[in-house]
C-alpha cells in the first residue's frame, strides 16, 4: 500500500522526575541559515485527559520552552505526544502540522 503524506518516525521524549523541562529550536533554511519562524504557534501536545499542551515562546528564529517540574510530573510514562506547528492562518480551525511524535519515557 502506498504511503500518503509525511511519515514521521516515533521518537522518545525523556522527562525527569522532579526536574523542569527546557527545550529550544532554531529555524533554519535549506542552507543552514537562521530564518524567522512564520507566524503561528509551536507546542507539544500530550494525549492526556484533558489534553495537555506546552507552548513555546517564539521570537524571531528561536522557539524556547520551559515547563516547571510540577507540570512535568503530571505527564505519565508511555504517554503519546506530538510536536505541532500551527500556522496563524489555521488557528481558528484547529489544524496544525505535526513536526515530530512519539512516547514519553520517565526517568528518575
Amino acid at each position: 500500500m502506498a504511503v500518503i503524506g509525511d511519515e514521521l518516525s516515533s521518537d522518545t521524549l525523556v522527562l525527569y522526575a522532579g526536574r523542569d523541562f527546557k527545550w529550544s529550536f532554531e529555524n533554519l533554511d535549506e542552507q543552514g541559515q537562521l530564518i524567522p519562524f512564520p507566524p503561528g504557534r509551536l507546542f507539544f501536545e500530550f494525549d492526556t485527559s484533558p489534553l495537555t499542551t506546552w507552548e513555546f515562546a517564539i521570537s524571531g528564529s528561536r522557539a524556547d520552552l520551559k515547563v516547571e517540574h510540577p507540570e512535568v510530573n503530571k505527564v505519565p510514562a508511555r504517554t503519546k505526544w506530538q510536536l505541532v506547528f500551527m500556522p496563524a492562518s489555521e488557528a481558528a480551525s484547529g489544524g496544525g502540522d505535526p513536526v515530530a511524535m512519539g512516547t514519553v519515557r520517565r526517568q528518575g
